[in-house]
């Protein structure tokens, strides 16, 4: 009984420990990458990874000078994660931005067709 309230307590703190909009950085290729949340489900957190590279956490983000360079393998549209996945990441939160209606087409795309998870 007790393992099924902690379960239970675990996933729904996860659940809270990320929203929509927020912006994080994260290590990447000796550099801090940026993330964007664009949606948190029971499963995990689905998240845009951006092509820009800074030599240090960005303390402010301009929203409009992100961007996804489609040679770059590391940047994506959308990507599914488990909570325990983008733990590894070793996010920075850094802001909350509004996540536009655009940036969801990958997310439904996958949500209809293949809904797994990394």
């Amino acid at each position: 009984m007790f393992k099924k309230l902690f379960k239970k307590f675990s996933s729904s703190f996860q659940l809270q420990s990320y929203k929509s909009g927020e912006l994080y950085s994260m290590p990447n290729k000796g550099k801090f990458g940026i993330f964007k949340v664009l949606k948190v489900d029971k499963k995990g957190v689905h998240v845009r990874v951006y092509s820009n590279l800074y030599s240090k956490i960005p303390s402010k983000i301009n929203s409009s000078e992100l961007f996804i360079d489609k040679q770059d393998k590391s940047s994506t549209n959308h990507t599914p994660l488990t909570f325990s996945s983008i733990k590894l990441w070793n996010p920075s939160f850094l802001q909350r931005i509004k996540v536009e209606k655009d940036e969801l087409k990958d997310y439904f795309s996958w949500k209809y067709n293949t809904p797994y998870y990394v």
